[in-house]
């Protein structure tokens, strides 16, 4: 008997740990594609559904209330919208227009794009996703130009950070 407690004990502690890693750790994913071949600046956010949730619960006026595919679209256009930003090499804001965005289980995706500004050497970028929110949450942030990647990393009180993308 002594034996079989133990083994659902063993169990229970297993089972409930991991759950509480599934997930846990504070991130999203950015990819920034400078595509010359459609004349665009092409931005995709990966988040984690259930971070953007508790984002909804603590930061909308939605609050408790229903949430619709209209009420999310607009929560998550303004908030990526003055959470993220590129600059041009001069110190530019670079005005990204809101696409739209897909959701699973797991993640949200939110698409931006802008026409690529001529002659761009060097794209500035503020990556403040999440960071309010999750005190600890990492923000990546890669920069695809033809088939060079460059990586910036974000973390709470981060400022801009430029990147070099002149393809010499």
């Amino acid at each position: 008997m002594r034996r079989l407690l133990l083994s659902l004990i063993a169990i229970l502690v297993l089972v409930s740990g991991g759950q509480a890693l599934a997930h846990r750790f504070a991130a999203s994913f950015t990819v920034v594609q400078l595509r010359e071949d459609k004349g665009a600046i092409q931005v995709t956010h990966r988040l984690f559904t259930h971070d953007v949730e508790d984002l909804i619960r603590t930061h909308s006026a939605v609050g408790g209330g229903e949430l619709t595919d209209d009420n999310i679209s607009s929560f998550l256009k303004d908030y990526v919208g003055s959470s993220f930003a590129l600059y041009d090499g001069n110190g530019e804001r670079i005005d990204l227009k809101w696409v739209g965005y897909e959701y699973t289980v797991e993640d949200i995706h939110v698409y931006q794009e802008v026409p690529l500004p001529d002659g761009l050497k060097q794209i500035g970028v503020i990556d403040r996703i999440l960071t309010e929110t999750f005190p600890d949450q990492v923000n990546r942030v890669n920069i695809e130009k033809s088939d060079k990647v460059q990586t910036l990393i974000f973390r709470k009180g981060d400022g801009l950070k430029i990147a070099d993308i002149d393809s010499k």
